[in-house]
């Protein structure tokens, strides 16, 4: 099913396939580099056409030699702690993106957790998706992250873009709703939530196997591998958007947020648009473990 709301002709948010993973500190080269090996693995050649930074306003044509021009391009990633690159086919919908960044606080100036992103189109075989979580937690120290269906939006229009996506958020639990600037400050000492996957690193899991409330055994349906830098869960076979009007409660996920609950963030800030006119992140970051409140 396609999800997409569209604004004076262009995409105004839509719901694609993404990951995203919180990093402990700014990614150095070589770890950009490493995690950019894994993502040209998976992403199709004629899907990594234009190349930014963020000392580079403007997207250019990335070279046929693409891993010589993605490392001059990152000259200055070990000197700062917000250097990062975006890696783009250059479609506004149905794309193919790796974006990796060093960030800092916004208010302060100060360090938060990093990031690391891709989106791929939502029709690609989901053991894609699989495939990049898996090399990357192999290549790249993380903090935590999560994996399936989340949503993309125009960040010039945020207010009618969170509007909408509170709507599909409110039919869709399975749907991940994401807003860096808010999130990344948080994430250092704590897990989002659970999706189709869930990555923990493995200072994190150590917490939560000495948490007295803990969970002492999966479900069945949830897999778990311990890869070099987090642990790896899988909830079912292939992601789902969890359709409350189908009676399609995303049970596997909702199990997930059980084991994890000690580690789970416990405030957020508001999102933009309708979750922060009726203060209503809180109850659908809890979506799972408390779905009449959402």
């Amino acid at each position: 099913m396609l999800l997409e709301r569209l604004y004076k002709g262009d995409v105004l948010c839509r719901v694609t396939f993404g990951i995203t993973l919180y990093l402990p500190q700014a990614p150095t080269r070589d770890e950009v580099m490493r995690a950019y090996s894994v993502y040209r693995n998976h992403c199709p050649p004629d899907c990594r056409h234009l190349i930014t930074t963020v000392r580079t306003p403007l997207y250019l044509p990335l070279d046929a030699d693409d891993l010589s021009h993605v490392h001059r391009s990152l000259s200055m990633q070990d000197r700062r702690h917000d250097e990062g690159i975006v890696i783009w086919d250059g479609k506004p919908a149905e794309h193919w993106m790796f974006w990796i960044q060093g960030w800092l606080d916004p208010k302060l100036g100060a360090d938060t957790a990093s990031f690391c992103q891709i989106q791929l189109p939502e029709d690609t075989d989901c053991e894609v998706l699989y495939g990049l979580a898996r090399g990357l937690a192999d290549e790249l120290p993380l903090l935590s992250g999560h994996a399936g269906y989340t949503v993309q939006f125009d960040a010039r229009l945020k207010n009618a873009a969170f509007d909408q996506i509170y709507a599909w958020a409110k039919r869709y639990l399975g749907v991940e709703v994401e807003d860096l600037n808010l999130t990344l400050p948080l994430m250092r000492d704590a897990i989002k939530g659970a999706n189709w996957l869930t990555l923990v690193g493995h200072n994190l899991w150590a917490q939560l196997m000495d948490h007295p409330d803990r969970a002492h055994e999966l479900p069945e349906g949830v897999t778990y591998e311990r890869l070099q830098y987090a642990g790896l869960f899988r909830a079912g076979v292939k992601p789902v958007l969890g359709d409350r009007n189908r009676r399609d409660f995303p049970y596997l996920y909702a199990v997930m947020e059980k084991v994890l609950r000690p580690l789970k963030l416990q405030h957020h800030p508001e999102f933009a648009g309708r979750f922060g006119r009726e203060q209503a992140t809180e109850a659908w970051l809890y979506r799972l473990l408390d779905p009449a409140r959402w």
